[in-house]
């Protein structure tokens, strides 16, 4: 066994291995046909990762973490994308023209609407697609002109929507709960042109990186669905990318320094909610497009014009364990970025693993398994493969 992750017994007790927190350190991959990308996105698991330069008409996929790339055609050229949680589903825009759709990892690629579309989001399920300019609620198979305020964030189904105004130094962020009639703005400061946005699976916690406007460089998040919104402890940056743990734990954000020459930034990450903040292992480089796995292990980043950078750290999920008033137990686990298998015991000692498939929640993006009372006291945890 690789790790014991955590236990959880049947009697309604468990308990939880304690995360490490530290500096992510960043490697350059060499495996890539080409090296000068500007965007990188990664599905919940990390296992899908496209990348693109804008401009062309191909794509990068990789569906084993980056061990191994295959390029293909796009019928429009590439400028932004974005994915479902199982990182089956890809939207993907030009901002000027098309919008086209994958529905296989970015294996291929159909044209989905005539529609410019400037940024581009999905919700988890992968139902809820598009931008400011193009929006479809039913995966792709139908589009409209959308009222949105912003570039749109999908929380977990889609459900509750965030706006971030980008466009220029404005209203800052729009929220609304019926997916997407009418939109509230909410105390995030105002007159900033943010560029940057991540949202956990909740839409409890965003972080959003300004470029402009009243207050340059500055990096702000918020852990109670944009009801307060705090400053980041980091240096003033052009901040271009941004991502967020499924849980809102961890939070990532890349720049470039455009305050002092040689005007290279860093890659800055928080593993406790935003409250500490520390700069990664990362080269000084112009940073350009960051992402993340859904359990924050997992990232990915590239700088203007470069190669594609990876992070990876031990992964150590919570095992939680309910009890509904039916007789059976449902463990959840937030998906993972290495693959981990549900294992009962007795007596602690003699450990088997469970044959039984974990379904995805794409509402919390938890794995969850439900299994009926043994009338006994067991013991459960979860070992990486």
């Amino acid at each position: 066994m690789k790790a014991i992750v955590a236990i959880g017994s049947i009697a309604y007790s468990f308990l939880v291995s304690a995360s490490i927190v530290m500096a992510q350190t960043w490697t350059p991959l060499a495996n890539t046909p080409v090296k000068n990308w500007d965007y990188v996105g990664m599905s919940a698991n990390g296992n899908t990762i496209v990348a693109g330069i804008q401009g062309t008409d191909f794509i990068l996929t990789s569906t084993n973490g980056g061990a191994t790339w295959i390029t293909n055609k796009i019928p429009s050229e590439f400028g932004q994308a974005a994915c479902s949680a199982d990182g089956k589903k890809w939207v993907c825009t030009d901002g000027d023209l098309d919008t086209d759709l994958s529905t296989n990892s970015g294996v291929s690629w159909f044209f989905a609407t005539a529609i410019p579309n400037g940024t581009v989001a999905c919700s988890a399920d992968g139902n809820i697609l598009g931008g400011y300019s193009a929006l479809s609620t039913n995966g792709g198979a139908t589009w409209k002109n959308p009222n949105v305020p912003g570039v749109p964030a999908f929380p977990a189904n889609g459900n509750r929507w965030m706006a971030v105004n980008t466009v220029e130094p404005g209203m800052g962020v729009f929220i609304s709960t019926n997916m997407g009639l009418t939109w509230a703005s909410n105390s995030m400061p105002t007159n900033i042109y943010y560029k940057a946005v991540g949202i956990s699976a909740d839409g409890n916690t965003i972080v959003a990186g300004a470029q402009d406007g009243t207050q340059p460089g500055a990096l702000y998040f918020t852990t109670n669905s944009a009801g307060s919104w705090s400053l980041a402890n980091v240096p003033s940056n052009l901040w271009t990318g941004a991502a967020c743990s499924a849980d809102g734990t961890k939070m990532v954000a890349a720049a470039y320094n455009v305050f002092t020459f040689p005007y290279y930034g860093s890659i800055y990450t928080s593993t406790n909610h935003g409250a500490n903040w520390v700069s990664n292992n990362a080269p000084l480089l112009s940073w350009d497009a960051v992402a993340c796995s859904a359990d924050g292990t997992k990232m990915v980043a590239v700088p203007l014009g470069g190669q594609i950078y990876v992070s990876n750290s031990k992964p150590s999920p919570q095992l939680n364990i309910t009890s509904p008033s039916n007789g059976t137990f449902n463990f959840s686990w937030l998906i993972p970025s290495t693959n981990m298998v549900l294992q009962e015991s007795p007596d602690l000692m003699i450990w088997a693993t469970l044959t039984n498939v974990p379904s995805l929640n794409y509402t919390n993006l938890q794995e969850q398994v439900t299994l009926p009372s043994s009338g006994g006291a067991g013991f459960f945890r979860l070992v990486s493969q």
